[in-house]
């Protein structure tokens, strides 16, 4: 009988597992992407390290983002995503935000790539933008 603990994790012939695999590659692609347009930099190991938590890091670690992609024009949003990423970014001094990308189509308006960031943190921007 073979050993369980030795099989591979992913089968490449899996139709299943190339998906999986398919889109963790589009979501460390988008971590990157979010990283270089905001100038921060992607968590090692996508935020599973203990010391490093969340996907993006931004501005000299005042800002901790957690990234989320969907193919579609659409995405709903977990109130376990900002759960998770307001524990995080609050327990290193940081400010939380969500790092979202959608399929906007070929429309030249509308950016894929948005931020969401809690209304007093967006708050307390505007103040010191205004002041």
């Amino acid at each position: 009988m073979p050993d369980e603990s030795r099989r591979p994790k992913c089968n490449a012939l899996d139709p299943k597992d190339r998906e999986k695999t398919g889109k963790r590659k589009e979501s460390k692609r988008q971590e990157r992407r979010v990283a270089e347009k905001l100038g921060g930099k992607v968590q090692p190991g996508s935020g599973s390290d203990l010391r490093a938590k969340g996907d993006v890091e931004l501005g000299e670690g005042s800002f901790l983002l957690e990234a989320k992609r969907s193919k579609y024009a659409s995405l709903r949003i977990e109130a376990g995503w900002l759960t998770k990423i307001s524990a995080e970014a609050f327990a290193s001094g940081r400010k939380p935000g969500l790092a979202i990308e959608l399929d906007v189509g070929n429309d030249p308006l509308t950016e894929k790539d948005w931020v969401l960031i809690p209304a007093s943190v967006f708050r307390d921007m505007l103040a010191q933008h205004e002041g």
